[in-house]
């Protein structure tokens, strides 16, 4: 298996070394006559030119026979016996001012659309956590489609959204992510909340959200067990009571179009190898500051301590438990 990934690896990234001269061996100088937007019109089609061999090339590389792996299931929370009591501390003995934590909030803007394509004026706009979020979307979209569960089903849904547009979906979904500063598994959350908008088929969602993130730079890939698809999830942190497998020491987890888990252990096929520049894992570290809006209600903290009754309240940002009641174990 490592033979064969290497050598897929090797001739797929050819392609990239071309990126690097591909303007100077194609582009021809400009003439006096020449005006500068003749000229970079043609230094876009060939650009486009070199995107759509990657493209191509990697489509063919689909057909493949894929391999097959096996599912092992991560195991469940780490369980340690809590204390009989919790300890007691004498305020005699305590030392210092207790540290204080101030929570900032960015307020959410009013325009939160991306900025509006001419050539493509239709719109989708999704609610994710609070967050406004208007895209462009192709006009063909609805009709895209995973027609078979197979290598050359896969090589031709590939195909059928590179010639469709996505990529520009792809784009528009990468600023929108950057603007609210999502880290990578939110991105992939508001990737597979756009797929659900967009597609019935949880097949077609699968595909979909495959093609979104290894446009976006993910190394995410999809996986079939006869016609259940499933998307294949690089990480470096544990995901528990999850399933996954592993490919050249990097561990897949195993999940559903929306996200949920498998825990069954199923015997998958995949292929062993990535789109040029599609390397990245995708971490769940929490940033610092996480770009969603608050909503807050005050709570009520109610309890017993030497023999007194004591009630609290506090302010308590419901976007935010709902963001995190979303993120894996």
């Amino acid at each position: 298996m490592n033979g064969v990934t290497s050598n897929n690896r090797t001739s797929l990234g050819t392609l990239s070394l071309a990126a690097a001269v591909i303007l100077l061996v194609i582009s021809p100088s400009i003439s006096a006559q020449q005006s500068f937007e003749e000229w970079q019109a043609q230094q876009d089609a060939a650009f486009q030119s070199f995107i759509s061999e990657e493209d191509a090339a990697f489509s063919e590389f689909l057909k493949t026979e894929w391999e097959q792996f096996e599912a092992f299931l991560e195991s469940g929370f780490y369980a340690e016996p809590k204390l009989e009591a919790p300890p007691r501390t004498d305020a005699a003995t305590r030392t210092g001012d207790r540290a204080r934590v101030t929570l900032s909030r960015r307020p959410l803007e009013q325009n939160d659309a991306v900025v509006d394509d001419p050539l493509r004026p239709e719109q989708i706009s999704v609610t994710f956590h609070g967050l406004q979020i208007s895209l462009p979307v192709p006009e063909d979209i609805s009709s895209l489609r995973l027609e078979a569960v197979s290598p050359d089903g896969f090589s031709d849904y590939w195909d059928a959204a590179t010639t469709a547009g996505v990529a520009d979906l792809a784009a528009a979904l990468a600023a929108a992510a950057e603007r609210r500063e999502l880290n990578d598994y939110g991105t992939f959350q508001l990737v597979t909340l756009v797929a659900e908008h967009l597609f019935a088929r949880e097949q077609d969602r699968a595909a979909a959200t495959w093609y979104l993130m290894v446009k976006n730079g993910f190394d995410m890939r999809v996986a079939y067990s006869g016609a259940t698809v499933a998307l294949l999830l690089p990480s470096p942190n544990t995901l528990y009571s999850t399933a996954y497998f592993s490919i050249d020491d990097r561990r897949y987890y195993i999940l559903r179009a929306n996200g949920e888990p498998f825990r069954e252990r199923m015997r998958w096929r995949t292929y062993a190898g990535d789109f040029p520049g599609s390397d990245r894992e995708i971490r769940l570290e929490l940033p610092d500051t996480l770009g969603i809006p608050s909503q807050t209600r005050r709570e009520q903290l109610k309890f017993t301590y030497r023999g007194s009754d004591y009630r609290i309240e506090v302010p308590v940002n419901e976007l935010l438990i709902e963001y995190l009641a979303d993120y894996p174990y």
